[in-house]
């Protein structure tokens, strides 16, 4: 007799670790409207028909918007505190420090374009580097900052801008989110269609591994039937996928009722649905 195997991913949580960037003063947290701007080129400014110098004197004007040329969106401006403030279409707006910025800089002499490693000692760049000007490049998509010091430039793409975001976090768009999104909610219509791969297709060709791994994307969920009832079968199924991680448990192993393990899963009872394997230190998925 055949069976049907289930693959869901396991659920954890995620620490997301933000490498140590200048810490704000008291008197660096102002509002942005307060903050002194340092004026960059060749961005057009708003002058209200004063020269640089008048503009400068003004106390009310205390904060200067740059804006592309051929729109008035998005808009960029760079704060004495050496920070970058980016204030996007829908009027989302969000500041990155300039040394955060100068070590995400994607140009193929700080970043491997085929490793994807980083080749930017990031101790090297200094704690207050400050672009020394900025434009829009790419049709408006992207930013491209010249930094002052030695002159090196780099160029971040809004989009990815906006979903690195984090003073404050502004995410992408909706329209961005629902374009990118097929994930499809569980409702009672999944019955009548269940994810399904059948475990020949499985093994026998990687596009029956790839439907298998897109539905469990796509689902939360996906269904191998036609595995033979064997644990040696199971186990050829998983390392279809990866190889398999050893723990204190071993490899792979049987459940079998054995209260010398302590464990409920080693009885006969039923076990709810839960989260395996949160206590360790790398735990599944």
């Amino acid at each position: 007799m055949l069976k049907r195997v289930i693959a869901v991913p396991a659920l954890t949580s995620r620490l997301v670790s933000l490498r140590t960037v200048p810490q704000l003063t008291k008197s660096s947290c102002l509002p942005l409207s307060m903050a002194a701007p340092r004026v960059l080129l060749p961005l057009r400014m708003k002058t209200g028909g004063r020269n640089l110098g008048q503009r400068r004197q003004s106390s009310s004007l205390a904060q200067q918007k740059l804006e592309v040329e051929h729109t008035p969106t998005p808009q960029v401006w760079s704060n004495s505190d050496s920070t970058v403030t980016v204030r996007f279409e829908d009027g989302a707006t969000t500041t990155f420090h300039g040394i955060w910025l100068r070590d995400h800089c994607r140009c193929p002499s700080c970043y491997h374009p085929s490793t994807k490693q980083r080749l930017l000692d990031t101790s090297q760049i200094p704690l207050n580097i400050s672009p020394a000007k900025m434009h829009m490049v790419d049709n408006g998509n992207s930013l491209r900052i010249t930094w002052a010091g030695d002159n090196h430039e780099s160029t971040y793409n809004l989009t990815s801008l906006r979903e690195l975001s984090y003073y404050p976090s502004v995410g992408p768009t909706t329209k961005d989110t629902l374009a990118k999104s097929d994930k499809k909610l569980w409702d009672h219509t999944l019955s009548d269609s269940l994810p399904v791969v059948q475990y020949v297709d499985v093994m026998e060709s990687d596009e029956g591994v790839a439907k298998w791994l897109a539905n469990v994307d796509t689902y939360g969920i996906g269904f191998v039937d036609g595995v033979p009832p064997t644990p040696a079968a199971t186990e050829k199924l998983t390392r279809r996928v990866a190889f398999i991680r050893e723990t204190h448990y071993g490899t792979f192993w049987d459940f079998t009722p054995n209260l010398e393990h302590a464990d409920t899963a080693y009885t006969t009872l039923g076990l709810p649905a839960h989260t395996d394997t949160t206590y360790f230190t790398d735990p599944v998925g």
